[in-house]
């Protein structure tokens, strides 16, 4: 936004994120691919979290956010990585939407952001990384993990038998959105880089009351909506 919270103060991010439009040239706008910026982000992961229009069920995903975009230098890799600090909550079997497991484990990992809030997202372990948290990594513990960011989109083709006739080809894309683990800590930190377990309780039941106010606020009788102008539509 232009201003602050307090609508009157200038946001300094405002004008240097505009800028980044005549900064930087977009693999859209460019001729060539390779006359395309390349760039570096340093960004947060963070938890989103919304309430099904539909359901009215509570969902929730990772968010990346960042304020800042650099050039990339030339010796810069091209790749998506993190690394995060926080605490192990339940590790479990990832099963596939027909209910069978895939091999994988889901971590629930609690990260402590600014203020003492707490977010809760999933990372995904397979191979030998999942075979090390399954042996070393224990509900508690404060722990470090390293991995990939996996976001892709791929087309799936089949056929649909049909009563007579020439069988009809399907197609529909399929999204994965997924941290994955490829390193991390051997075990729970030692107690003086580790959070404090109380701390950790606290700042958990003030996440339930925000899922509590989200909620409660999607529950509510929509606003009448606002006048607007005939755009012609």
């Amino acid at each position: 936004m232009e201003k602050k919270s307090d609508k009157v103060s200038i946001n300094p991010n405002y004008n240097r994120i505009l800028g980044y439009k005549d900064s930087f040239t977009s693999l859209a706008a460019a001729e060539k691919p390779e006359n395309a910026s390349r760039i570096t982000v340093a960004a947060n992961i963070g938890e989103n979290m919304w309430v099904d229009a539909q359901t009215k069920e509570l969902r929730s995903n990772f968010r990346i956010s960042s304020n800042f975009i650099n050039k990339a230098r030339e010796t810069d890799e091209e790749k998506a990585s993190f690394e995060l600090s926080g605490v192990v909550g339940k590790i479990t079997p990832e099963f596939d939407k027909d209910g069978n497991e895939t091999g994988r484990i889901i971590v629930k990992f609690i990260i402590v952001q600014f203020g003492g809030k707490t977010d809760i997202i999933d990372l995904i372990a397979a191979d030998t990384a999942k075979a090390h948290i399954e042996t070393n990594w224990s509900e508690g513990d404060t722990v470090k993990a390293v991995g990939v960011i996996n976001m892709k989109q791929k087309t799936v083709t089949w056929t649909e038998s049909q009563g007579f006739g020439e069988p009809v080809k399907r197609t529909r894309t399929e999204s994965s959105r997924e941290l994955i683990i490829t390193g991390g800590s051997a075990g729970g930190l030692e107690d003086m880089f580790s959070y404090d377990a109380d701390d950790i309780k606290a700042a958990l039941n003030e996440r339930q009351k925000r899922i509590e106010e989200l909620k409660n606020g999607a529950n509510k009788p929509a606003p009448a909506p606002a006048s607007t102008p005939n755009f012609g539509f």
